[in-house]
């Protein structure tokens, strides 16, 4: 896997902003081959407190093994929503986008934006 340089970066956020902008959604898998590094690092999840109604936007190579981590520290229950193999850049997208419904850290309150974006994401991962 190639490591993004400084200038790659700033590119691969101004197509992800001129993507969304355009077509109103994120890229597909597909679409996100056309990109011309190799982006993927770690994996994107989005784990969920049923209680609190809040979603956190992260990236691990081991999700299921952040969930548990997290879990063991909580004391409510979370859920691993989804995974998406997307990589990083995407996660400082995300958080910069749903930035006013931030809680703290990458922790965000659920509304109807993020929670359309997670089932558009939903829908592309059973392709």
């Amino acid at each position: 896997m190639n490591k993004l340089t400084k200038k790659e970066k700033g590119r691969y956020q101004q197509w992800l902003d001129e993507f969304y902008s355009q077509k109103g959604h994120y890229p597909s898998r597909e679409q996100l081959k056309s990109f011309p590094v190799t982006i993927k690092t770690k994996d994107l999840y989005f784990i969920r407190c049923p209680d609190t109604n809040r979603i956190k936007i992260g990236v691990s190579d081991k999700p299921a093994s952040r969930l548990y981590g997290l879990y063991i520290a909580s004391p409510t229950k979370l859920t691993l929503d989804l995974v998406v193999e997307y990589g990083e850049d995407l996660e400082q997208h995300l958080h910069k986008v749903f930035s006013k419904y931030r809680f703290k850290g990458e922790w965000f309150e659920s509304n109807p934006e993020l929670e359309s974006m997670i089932s558009d994401f939903r829908i592309l991962c059973q392709r």
